[in-house]
C-alpha cells in the first residue's frame, strides 16, 4: 500500500494537491489531511503544503516515537 504523503511528491503530487486546495475553496471539503509515518515528513509537509491542516501518524503504546520527538 502506498504512503499517501508519498503522492503528494510523484510527478502528480502538485495536481493533487492543487486539486485539493480548490476542492476546499469551493467548500467540499472543510479540512485537508494527509498520513505520515515520521516526524521528518510532518516538517517537510508543514513547510512545503501550507493548506493542510490535519496531519495523522502512527502512535501506539508501543511505538511512542512522536512524543519523544
Amino acid at each position: 500500500m502506498a504512503n499517501p504523503y508519498h503522492n503528494l511528491y510523484d510527478k502528480k503530487g502538485s495536481e493533487i494537491y492543487k486539486g485539493l486546495v480548490e476542492a476546499k475553496k469551493i467548500g467540499l471539503v472543510k479540512h485537508i489531511g494527509v498520513s505520515t509515518y515520521t516526524i521528518d515528513e510532518i516538517k517537510k509537509i508543514i513547510l512545503r503544503f501550507k493548506e493542510i491542516s490535519i496531519i495523522m501518524l502512527p502512535y501506539n503504546v508501543f511505538d511512542q516515537r512522536p512524543i519523544k520527538t
